[in-house]
C-alpha cells in the first residue's frame, strides 16, 4: 500500500519505521527544522531526522496547506498522522483511496487533545491506551477503528507510559490498516457525552505549587518526567524535581519549607503532607539522585527551614 505519513515527535518514529517495513511510504510531512537545545542549533525534529536517514521524500512545511497540491498530485491509499501537531486540511483528509487515520494516545473519547499521556497520569487514571481513528476536521472526534488498553502503574512516569504505548502501537496500526484494506473494517462513533480533554502543557504549569497536596504533586511530577519536568527555585537557582515520594505523617509547615534534611533525605512541606525528593536537576547540570546531590551541590543550597520556590533571593537572604 502507498502511504503518506505525517508526524513530528519521537513518539511517531516507531510508527514510521513499522509502516516502512511493510508498505511504501511515498512521502513524510513533518515540522520544519528549528533551534533546539542549550546551544540553539538548528536541528530537525525526530521524524525528519529518521525519515531522511531512511531515504524517504520528506517535506517540512510551516503549514501543510502549502504542499497539499503536490501531495494530491499522486495516488495514495492511506494518510496516517501520529503526533503531528498541526491541523490537516480537509482536501488532504479526503484524498486517500482508503482512509485518513490518526493514532491518539488515549481511549477516546477520553482525553482528546494535545497531552493525553501527561493528563492521564496527572489525574490518577488507572488505565489508558491507544485509539486508531478516522481523522475529522474536529479535533480527535472521528470514529474509532481500534483501541487497546494498558494499565497505569502507581510509579508510572510520562516516559515509561510512552514506552508502554510504543511497545504495541505500531503493530496495532499496521493490523488495523490491513483489516480496513482486506476486510472493510468499519469504525464506531465516539460517545460525545463521554468526552474529556487533555489540554496542552503550558510553561506556567511547570512551576511547582507546594500549596497543593503532596499526593497531587507526586502524580504531577511523574506526569511531567523527564521532560519538561517541574521546576522550583532554591537560593535563586532553578531546580527541577524529576521524582519524589509522597509522605503524609509530617509536621505542619509553610508549603515549600525543607522540614527535614539529612545526608540521605530532603523532605519538603506541601499543602497536605510532604514530598521526599528522590531525583533532581539543577539548571545546566545533569539529573542526579537525591543522595549524591546532597553530598554535592545540595550541601551548599539546602538547609532546614529554607523555603523553596523563590525565583530570586530577596534582599534578606
Amino acid at each position: 500500500m502507498r502511504i503518506v505519513f505525517m508526524g513530528t515527535s519521537a513518539f511517531a518514529v516507531p510508527f514510521l519505521e513499522k509502516l516502512a517495513e511493510h508498505h511504501e511510504l511515498t512521502r513524510v510531512v513533518t515540522a520544519p527544522d528549528r533551534p533546539r537545545g542549550r546551544g540553539k542549533r538548528t536541528l530537525p525534529c525526530p521524524v525528519a531526522e529518521r525519515s531522511r536517514i531512511m531515504g524517504i521524500l520528506t517535506f517540512c512545511p510551516e503549514d501543510p496547506k502549502n504542499i497539499a497540491q503536490e501531495i494530491l498530485a499522486e495516488r495514495f491509499d492511506f494518510l496516517v498522522t501520529v503526533a503531528y501537531g498541526k491541523k490537516v486540511p480537509k482536501n488532504l483528509l479526503d484524498a486517500p483511496e482508503m482512509e485518513s487515520l490518526n493514532v491518539h494516545a488515549s481511549l477516546l473519547p477520553s482525553l482528546r487533545g494535545a497531552a493525553p499521556i501527561t493528563r492521564a497520569i496527572e489525574r490518577g487514571h488507572g488505565e489508558t491506551g491507544l485509539s486508531i481513528m478516522r481523522m475529522a476536521e474536529k479535533m480527535d472526534a472521528g470514529p474509532v477503528f481500534a483501541q487497546k488498553e494498558v494499565p497505569i502503574d502507581n510509579n508510572e512516569t510520562k516516559a515509561s507510559l510512552t514506552e508502554k504505548l510504543i511497545a504495541f502501537g505500531p503493530e496495532l496500526l499496521l493490523e488495523t490498516m490491513e483489516r480496513i484494506a482486506k476486510a472493510g473494517l468499519k469504525p464506531h462513533e465516539q460517545d460525545e457525552s463521554e468526552v474529556t480533554w487533555a489540554k496542552k502543557v503550558t510553561r506556567e504549569e511547570e512551576a511547582i505549587d507546594f500549596f497543593l497536596p503532596a499526593r497531587t504533586l507526586e502524580r504531577k511530577i511523574r506526569a511531567f518526567a523527564p521532560v519538561p519536568g517541574l521546576r522550583t527555585f532554591v537560593k535563586g537557582k532553578m531546580l527541577k524535581v524529576l521524582a519524589a515520594d509522597c509522605v503524609l505523617d509530617v509536621p505542619t509547615a509553610t508549603p515549600g519549607t525543607i522540614i527535614r534534611l539529612t545526608n540521605r533525605e530532603a523532605l519538603v512541606a506541601c499543602g497536605e503532607g510532604a514530598l521526599a525528593l528522590r531525583r533532581v536537576q539543577l539548571a545546566g547540570k545533569r539529573p542526579v539522585d537525591i543522595v549524591p546531590f546532597l553530598h554535592g551541590a545540595g550541601r551548599k543550597l539546602f538547609e532546614e527551614g529554607l523555603v523553596l520556590g523563590k525565583e530570586k533571593p530577596s534582599d534578606n537572604d
